[in-house]
């Protein structure tokens, strides 16, 4: 799995096995088929030279682990992050969050990630708000599947996009429906 903090946990992984005794081969052989569907899956466009990475992320460690290994992995890219905050919970992330990203990110994308019974569109603005607040240049397309879209077509060459939150899930929660949408990594390969 890409990701520093990855190679992190994987050596912790490896420390706690060889105090427990386990095999180095077992070892070998479980950290070489750990994999997690919608965890730091990279998606690239050679020709363009534009990267997509699709990761779960949704709370401000993950947030400081992920964008800071991307910035060391892609030294010299311009970042651009993707992210919607729920609604009806986790209620600091609309601060905890941009604070996060702004540090690493050159421009973010805005848009819902299971607004439940609130506005998607004021939490959107509140995001948006902190971001601006911050420095941090930003743009909001509400709509999450419109948002990627835009996001990963409009990405200039040398452009690594960080799309979190949703990985490859494929509703929205909106109201009290759960409603089908496509999945953050099948809009990256159809827009890609």
């Amino acid at each position: 799995m890409p990701g520093l903090f990855n190679v992190e946990n994987a050596l912790a992984a490896c420390a706690v096995c060889t105090l427990l005794g386990v095999p180095f081969e077992l070892v070998a052989s479980g950290l070489k088929n750990a994999r997690v569907k919608g965890r730091m899956e990279v998606f690239e466009n050679a020709g363009r030279n534009v990267t997509c990475i699709v990761d779960y992320a949704h709370s401000k460690l993950s947030f400081e682990k992920l964008f800071s290994s991307v910035k060391k992995e892609y030294p010299g890219r311009r970042i651009e992050a993707l992210f919607g905050c729920p609604g009806g919970k986790g209620l600091q992330r609309r601060e905890d969050l941009p604070v996060a990203v702004s540090r690493w990110a050159d421009l973010v994308w805005v848009c819902e990630e299971d607004p439940g019974n609130e506005s998607a569109e004021e939490i959107c603005r509140q995001v948006s708000e902190r971001l601006t607040q911050l420095g941090c240049e930003n743009v909001i397309v509400v709509d999450r599947e419109e948002c990627v879209k835009r996001a990963v077509r409009g990405a200039a060459p040398g452009t690594v996009l960080v799309i979190t939150g949703k990985g490859r899930e494929e509703y929205m929660h909106r109201g009290d429906d759960y409603v089908p949408l496509k999945s953050d990594v099948a809009l990256v390969e159809e827009n890609l």
